[in-house]
């Protein structure tokens, strides 16, 4: 590959990087937004551990309303 080409390679693969960071970011406040509703509509925390493949940690941390970022 020449100069010319390993930059264009790299400005493309900067933008897909962004796209599918903004995707992962929009699945983790979609799945934040479930969980809360499954804590408020009185799901058990190991249910949702197990269908969603979070932590009971990560569920507390949700649970309070912290962290809201990545999950």
């Amino acid at each position: 590959m020449d100069e010319t080409e390993i930059r264009s390679n790299l400005r493309r693969l900067r933008d897909k990087r962004e796209k599918l960071t903004a995707q992962i970011a929009e699945l983790d406040m979609e799945r934040a937004e479930t969980v809360a509703a499954g804590f408020d509509s009185g799901l058990s925390a190991s249910a949702m551990m197990e269908d969603s493949g979070l932590s009971q940690q990560r569920l507390s941390q949700l649970k309070r309303g912290g962290a809201k970022g990545r999950l």
